[in-house]
């Protein structure tokens, strides 16, 4: 009895350890299993923490890099325009993009607005003057007087220049000036700027032409000679300027200088007189208009000038003030509505019309698509004018008797019949 109890208690005993045992280990595994999955996390948070703060320095070189620039760098650019030097800011970057043309190197020295954008305009302006001109040292200097420019469409294209220019030093300078249009179309000209000491005064050498050496020069069959002839001839003998060839001369009647219509004062005296000789005669009207409205406006008051006279000829319409174009604030399409409202008006009136102008003009500028008659001057022994034309003036040196200095000579081809 007593050794099954000793043996059964023995047996309980045993089955109580390794009940324990197995809770021990159990423990202890778990405990270990818990210890390698915390070791593993804080290694995977220290990983974590550790990469994160590689892309953040990572990130921040790159946005550094992306937006590192120099400090602006001020380009001077020195220019006599109103006595003021002027300073361009330009700022450079080094991140490697698209390049950038550098207008901010061009000095603007116009900036009108008003012309409108136009999809279909793609012709540049252009520069109607010689690339080379001269300063007196010491002056201002202002590219805008010294320029001349226009275009189709746009009456007020902007002007622009890069370089450099001294003009408190004797020298030659070379610069680009630039045109812009409302439409964004572009024209460069290289430019030299002469300072000079003082600016040479012309002298007149051209050898004067005698009335019957020009006659003898275009002798041809329909080939008549003649004159034209404004205040500036002042008192004509028309009777000698018969007698020396001449068949017919035109005679200034008057004008628009820009501020009143004026009647030139030889206008009455030269119209009757030349009839009087039997001359045939024109009259031809000298305009610096720069609206439709004002060229309306005068072309109605020039028919009250011309006051029913008979003429031999169209009545001719002269703008040739070309110099500085662009203070006059019109553009190319705008001229030549002029010309078409004159020749609407006197043609309401009962007068023909004709343009007069010079080569360079007629080529470049003139549209007369209608192919009004065209008078043209050209001061060459032979014109390489292929378009239409019904008088040539030939040059403005000429001599013949009657007239006390230099006279415009002139050809007609045609018939006066």
């Amino acid at each position: 009895m007593g050794k099954k109890i000793k043996d059964k208690f023995k047996a309980i005993f045993g089955r109580f350890v390794a009940s324990k045992k197995a809770i021990v280990i159990t423990v202890v595994t778990g405990l270990a299993v818990i210890g390698v999955i915390t070791k593993f996390a804080v290694l995977a948070v220290n990983a974590r923490n550790k990469n994160t703060e590689i892309a953040s320095e990572e990130i921040t070189e790159v946005i550094e890099t992306e937006v590192s620039t120099e400090e602006p760098r001020l380009e001077t650019v020195e220019t006599e325009t109103e006595s003021t030097t002027e300073e361009v800011t330009t700022q450079e970057t080094t991140t490697e993009t698209a390049p950038v043309l550098a207008t901010s190197n061009y000095i603007q020295i116009t900036n009108k607005t008003g012309s409108p954008s136009l999809d279909y305009d793609t012709t540049g302006p252009v520069f109607l003057s010689s690339d080379e001109v001269s300063v007196v040292v010491g002056s201002d200097f202002n590219l805008d007087q010294l320029v001349s420019y226009g275009d189709y469409y746009d009456a007020c294209p902007n002007l622009s220049y890069s370089g450099y220019v001294d003009t408190n030093t004797l020298g030659s300078y070379s610069i680009v000036a630039k045109l812009t249009d409302a439409s964004g179309n572009e024209t460069t000209k290289n430019m030299t700027i002469n300072v000079v000491s003082s600016k040479p005064s012309e002298t007149d050498n051209r050898t004067r032409i005698n009335y019957s050496d020009f006659m003898a020069t275009y002798a041809a069959d329909n080939v008549h000679f003649g004159i034209d002839v404004s205040r500036w001839q002042g008192t004509i003998d028309f009777n000698a300027v018969k007698a020396a060839g001449a068949e017919f001369v035109i005679i200034r009647i008057g004008g628009w200088d820009g501020s009143e219509l004026y009647r030139d004062s030889c206008y009455d005296y030269n119209i009757k007189v030349a009839k009087e000789a039997g001359l045939k005669v024109g009259v031809y009207f000298h305009s610096n208009d720069n609206t439709v409205s004002g060229m309306t406006t005068h072309s109605q008051q020039l028919l009250s000038m011309l006051d029913g006279v008979e003429l031999d000829f169209p009545v001719a319409f002269d703008w040739e003030s070309w110099s500085r174009f662009q203070k006059y604030n019109m553009s190319f399409q705008t001229l030549n509505q002029l010309f078409y409202t004159f020749h609407d008006t006197l043609a309401a009136g009962g007068y023909s019309t004709m343009l007069y102008s010079s080569k360079y003009y007629l080529e470049n500028f003139w549209d007369n698509v209608y192919n009004y008659p065209v008078w043209l001057a050209n001061y060459v022994t032979h014109t390489s004018y292929v378009g239409s034309y019904s008088i040539w003036q030939v040059n403005n040196i000429g001599r013949i008797d009657g007239v006390g200095g230099d006279v415009d000579l002139d050809i007609y081809y045609g018939s006066f019949n």
